[in-house]
């Protein structure tokens, strides 16, 4: 599908937020979504805040491979801000290498998911 340079701009990039119901999360996707970006959220907790105009939240892990399939659809950038250990919740847990590596099993890396020859940009910070 050729798009010209006129549809384009009226198409709306995808940004997607891993770790969108965290605060940084949520405050980036809220710029983004400011600065006319479509937003989609990615998080196991849901946003407290009020989600603005162009916002859309999926509540899931990013080791959840279906979820971010579903999430990454369509997106041009993906911000991986999603991270383990920030809720208060999580830190009650040991984070020894070996758990660690069932939490994060391999089959959650992008080369299975087919992200290589996708065209989306990952920005992690």
């Amino acid at each position: 599908m050729v798009v010209t340079r006129s549809e384009a701009k009226q198409q709306k990039e995808i940004h997607v937020v891993t770790g969108g119901g965290g605060f940084p999360g949520f405050t980036l996707g809220k710029k983004l979504a400011q600065n006319g970006h479509q937003v989609r959220l990615l998080d196991i907790a849901e946003p407290v805040w009020e989600l603005e105009d162009g916002m859309e939240f999926i509540k899931g892990s990013v080791v959840d491979k279906t979820i971010v399939a579903e999430a990454i659809e369509g997106a041009s950038v993906v911000y991986h801000m999603a991270s383990y250990g920030m809720s208060g919740k999580s830190q009650n847990f040991s984070l020894e290498q070996d758990s660690l590596s069932r939490k994060f099993p391999e089959d959650a890396k992008a080369d299975n998911l087919g992200l290589r020859t996708a065209r989306i940009r990952f920005m992690t910070c």
